[in-house]
């Protein structure tokens, strides 16, 4: 297993909230729907909480991956 950083924005208007379950689109669902289509098999983590219509500059999470620690050439 590895872990890699991520820091992303977003702009809220187009979200329901960060945290996954409050609505039809939440940034975290978001994130999750495109780790599922590569099949990467990972755990995201994030500290972040944001609501309904609220933007977001410089947030960070956590994806731990499992398998064998290559990801894009990143061991």
């Amino acid at each position: 297993m590895f872990r890699l950083l991520v820091g992303f924005s977003y702009d809220g208007s187009l979200f329901t909230g960060f945290q996954r379950g409050n609505g039809n689109r939440s940034v975290e669902d978001e994130i999750q729907n495109c780790m599922d289509q590569f099949s990467l098999g990972i755990n995201l983590r994030c500290a972040s909480r944001t609501d309904r219509n609220v933007s977001a500059l410089n947030n960070f999470l956590t994806l731990d991956f499992s398998g064998r620690g290559d990801f894009y050439g990143i061991k």
